[in-house]
């Protein structure tokens, strides 16, 4: 049976698990060659020839760890996040390079993801940390966009040279941008102009209060919380005539609000299913700035 996360062929060569059958071995062949080496002398082997291998890019000549930064296009949207992992081996195996595998009954691929993207969102700023056996030799972003599907491209890469946090114990929160389609927005009975100075004015009003308790209802349950520690700022503003919202939020477990709800609190008119929340930046606070994951790797933190 095939492993539900892997290329789906259950005898694939680059599953390293599989067992092969043993070569059959020719019994008198092997016979006629021992007594060939009995009488005369024992053929010398040649030199050994390697393969050349392209003059590794600049940084990354001795890395085997490496941070990689993605986008998730429009395309891929309602990919769940697991179906983008097992999205993410695929491509792996496919790209032939020299992968790192756990250990154990069923070995998987040493990477590991930042948080989870909510289903309906698209990012340019999603991260992964990828461990190999080697050093690549190529250039990781061009080798990988050549066999990543429509709506996933690597932007970015850097070698991870030194013992760090894992990556999503490094995060401290996440940056995005609303969006708001011109149909979303006469269905609501709103033009750009007007939810535009709405966004302003509500976000401003949500940030001067102490206390903004949201009720989340989920298939089980409902439960509320105060999403006020999670918010960071909030800023109205347009892109090519439409309104946007940039919200910056942080990671507070059990208690971080969405863009989708903050939009519910100031435009409660406006069907918040309909909108285009893109995630722009991963961060974590270090001083009075706002590190990215790739940032993070020249810093040296504890843990």
């Amino acid at each position: 049976m095939a492993d539900p996360v892997s290329c789906g062929v259950a005898e694939c060569l680059q599953r390293p698990w599989v067992k092969l059958p043993h070569p059959q071995i020719d019994l008198a062949q092997g016979q006629k060659t021992a007594e060939a080496a009995r009488f005369g002398r024992r053929k010398r082997p040649g030199p050994t020839v390697l393969p050349v291998r392209p003059e590794a890019p600049r940084g990354i000549a001795t890395s085997t760890r490496f941070r990689i930064r993605f986008e998730k296009g429009p395309e891929m949207r309602f990919i769940s996040h697991l179906d983008l992992m097992r999205t993410w081996e695929r491509t792996l195996r496919r790209s032939e390079l020299p992968l790192a595998f756990s250990q154990g009954h069923h070995p998987h691929i040493k990477m590991s993801f930042g948080p989870p993207l909510p289903l309906g969102h698209r990012s340019r700023a999603e991260c992964f940390d990828l461990e190999l056996t080697r050093p690549p030799g190529v250039d990781l972003a061009e080798r990988l966009n050549t066999v990543l599907p429509d709506g996933l491209r690597v932007e970015a890469y850097r070698p991870i040279l030194f013992k760090i946090p894992s990556l999503m114990s490094q995060l401290g929160g996440a940056s995005y941008r609303v969006r708001f389609p011109a149909r979303t927005l006469a269905e609501a009975g709103l033009d750009p102009a007007t939810s535009t100075a709405m966004l302003a004015r509500g976000g401003s009003d949500l940030l001067g209060r102490e206390h903004l308790l949201v009720r989340r209802k989920n298939e089980e349950q409902a439960r509320e919380f105060d999403a006020r520690p999670s918010i960071v700022t909030l800023e109205a503003g347009t892109e090519d005539s439409s309104p946007v919202l940039d919200a910056h939020i942080r990671f507070i477990p059990r208690a971080m609000v969405r863009p989708e709800e903050v939009v519910a609190l100031i435009l409660p008119t406006v069907d918040v299913r309909a909108l285009d929340v893109e995630r722009t930046a991963l961060w974590m606070e270090v001083g009075e700035h706002r590190l990215d994951p790739l940032a993070l790797l020249s810093v040296r933190t504890s843990g």
